[in-house]
């Protein structure tokens, strides 16, 4: 362990006492090391000059000379309780083994985790069904920094219970965490809340770049929270418990809030239950909502096996005869396959508007063993309570394709509710058979009467041709040094009469979400547009010291959407910004020619998959690549030049969406794969 100081003389003191040494080497546990005099002496002095010279500012490094493989909980939990403002845990090789954690009432820390820190539950030790890795209670101004760090508990050990969190913010304030890895929680893998007795909300929380996989409750639950901006972040493979929700919004009291609640460019996959819920029981009119979804994506979430009422992609319930106010809204978002439906709400017109502007629902509601799994899904509240109109909720410039013989959307009334209300869906229903007004209107079922309900559809049997081209807008280098950014645009020489997505791998040299914040691997045309735009920014220059580059790659969507090999191409400097040559990339569409399709078959898959390699011919090395939605690697195999076909078994994998890469000296094709069980 080392301190700093701002003060050169001060830092020299205090690093000369050699306190870590000393106490690492006396004990090989935390417990005994917390009992012994070695650690005793090291408390008092270090807490000691800390608290004599706090105005100067100081740094704690924990590295080699305090790390034990067995315990460093009490290590960890003093030197954030010190007056220290800064933390840095060092890389040792060996995770840092840890009990509960919980720190309260302290302000002003930030806390770094170097590349390939791995902050882990002790096994055995969370047999409390509340115990959490991390707990700040009434804590502000903090600041988490791990970027290639991680957070990890031990799943299988936690057979009871739903709350064994590894985050957990409590009544906190101006507290932002980025960068981490935050997986298998017997819980949740953050959650905000209040607490009696206190503010009762989080205020002011910062989520970025992080990625929250194989919870056990939710990727992240927001009970009560203020100002909460989530960006860059994926949620994945949440599974052991309901509802199993990659974000779970669900106050526990009428006192608790949701308000101003952003989440920007984030990824939603293989979640158990729904990717985005909504769970408004306990609020009443006195609540302000206040929710903004902006350019996510959402991937076969909400397993069919899942025993979730209403388990679709983004699923909403409020509570009956309440007049909630304020606004969700649904912006550029893109849900890319389900086995459910892409929405499902109970959802009464007097309550606050649910809004989908400019969004593409492709391949959803795939079960056919599913009952009512319409596209769209709407409910009343209750079917034995009198209860107000069902509605409030609006389509707006948006496509949905998908191919099972359901009606596109199923709006479901009773005799205690006078009709429905205030339902406006402007859509563009793509069909192979069910693509006329006659065969394909919505169903309103037990709808009393209807009021101020317009429903604009238009019906296709296929996605139009359309060229596009994906490039960025100048030619200069991007720097790590100075975080500049780069804008990436798609761009067609003509309007879209419907919004189009197209997806894209991501690969390069550089890492995704740790030299660059993370690109949610799509970008969506919206209709009577030609241009929409992303940003790709560097970030971390202390991570890499080397040239990089980020290469996005087009994916083929097997003949349905807008596919290439060609690839998006961009530089990115650890210094200066000078300027360079970026590859422009023109993706044509309709169809894709067979040259550049890369063909799977079965597709979907459940035990093994053939992949054609034609295009392949006289290359000097070939290789099959598979990866989920989130850029997961689970698949990498050579397989022999000049071969026609090579099949892989996929009967290991979890069902999902993939991308196939075959990847040669001179070509690259990719493909999605959905896989089964």
């Amino acid at each position: 362990m080392k301190i700093y100081t701002s003060s050169l003389f001060l830092g020299i003191a205090v690093t000369r006492l050699g306190f870590g040494q000393s106490a690492s080497s006396t004990h090989s546990d935390d417990t005994a090391l917390a009992n012994g005099k070695a650690f005793a002496r090291f408390g008092f002095i270090v807490l000691l000059i800390l608290t004599t010279f706090s105005s100067y500012g100081t740094k704690i490094v924990l590295d080699a000379q305090v790390f034990n493989s067995t315990d460093v909980t009490t290590i960890v939990r003093n030197a954030i309780n010190s007056s220290a403002d800064t933390i840095v845990v060092k890389n040792t090789g060996s995770p840092w083994i840890v009990q509960p954690i919980t720190i309260f009432n302290k302000s002003n820390k930030t806390i770094i985790f170097d590349y390939g820190v791995t902050l882990k539950a002790k096994s055995g030790a969370f047999a409390d069904t509340y115990a959490t890795l991390l707990k700040l209670n009434t804590c502000a101004n903090f600041k988490i920094i791990g970027y290639g760090a991680t957070f990890e508990m031990i799943k299988s050990e936690y057979l009871d219970g739903e709350f064994r969190h590894a985050i957990d913010l409590t009544d906190c304030n101006n507290i932002s965490i980025s960068g981490l890895l935050v997986k298998d929680s017997g819980g949740d893998g953050l959650i905000l809340m209040g607490w009696e007795g206190g503010q009762y909300f989080c205020n002011n929380v910062r989520i970025t770049d992080c990625v929250f996989d194989n919870n056990k409750r939710q990727g992240c639950s927001i009970i009560s929270a203020k100002n909460v901006f989530i960006e860059n972040c994926t949620f994945s493979n949440t599974k052991g418990t309901p509802p199993g929700s990659g974000i779970d919004i669900e106050p526990d009291s009428e006192d608790e809030f949701v308000e101003n609640i952003q989440i920007r460019k984030c990824k939603f996959t293989n979640n158990f239950g729904p990717g985005l819920s909504f769970g408004f029981y306990k609020l009443t009119s006195a609540s302000r909502i206040s929710v903004s979804v902006d350019d996510c994506y959402f991937s076969y979430n909400c397993d069919p096996l899942a025993e979730i009422y209403q388990g679709a992609e983004i699923s909403y319930t409020e509570p009956k005869n309440e007049n909630l106010t304020g606004l969700i809204t649904f912006n550029r978002c893109f849900v890319d396959g389900s086995y459910r439906p892409a929405f499902a709400a109970s959802k009464s017109a007097h309550n606050m508007p649910l809004i989908f502007n400019d969004c593409v629902f492709k391949n959803v509601s795939q079960s056919t063993n599913l009952p009512y799994n319409y596209p769209i899904w709407l409910e009343v509240q209750d079917y034995r309570d009198p209860i107000q109109y069902l509605g409030g909720i609006t389509f707006a410039r948006s496509t949905l394709e998908y191919r099972t013989n359901y009606k596109f959307a199923w709006i479901n009334g009773w005799n205690n509710s006078p009709g429905a209300k205030d339902i406006n869906i402007d859509l563009t229903v793509i069909h192979p058979t069910l693509n006329t007004v006659a065969n394909n209107s919505a169903v309103f079922s037990n709808v009393l009467s209807q009021v101020n309900v317009n429903l604009n559809i238009r019906y296709l049997s296929s996605m139009p041709s359309k060229s596009l081209t994906l490039t960025n807008t100048d030619n200069d280098t991007i720097s790590k040094r100075i975080c500049t950014k780069k804008s990436i645009s798609l761009s067609s020489p003509t309007a879209s009469s419907l919004p189009i997505a197209l997806n894209y791998t991501v690969t390069g040299t550089a890492s995704n979400r740790i030299d660059y914040h993370q690109l949610k691997g799509f970008m969506l045309l919206k209709q009577n547009t030609t241009q929409s735009s992303d940003t790709l920014q560097a970030i971390n220059p202390q991570l890499n010291s080397s040239n990089l580059s980020a290469i996005l790659s087009p994916v083929n969507n097997n003949g349905n959407t807008i596919a290439t090999n060609a690839q998006f191409i961009a530089k990115i400097s650890p210094t200066r910004c000078n300027p360079t040559t970026i590859t422009n990339t023109k993706v044509e569409s309709s169809q894709p020619t067979e040259a550049l399709m890369l063909k799977l078959h079965p597709n979907p898959a459940s035990r093994e998959v053939t992949i054609s390699l034609e295009g392949f011919k006289g290359e000097s090395a070939v290789q099959v690549k598979m990866s989920d939605m989130a850029g997961k690697p689970f698949l990498r195999q050579q397989v022999q030049p000049g071969a026609p076909e090579v099949t892989l078994s996929v009967g290991h994998l979890p069902q999902g969406l993939f991308i196939v890469t075959v990847q040669g000296s001179k070509t690259a094709k990719s493909a999605k794969l959905v896989i089964t069980k």
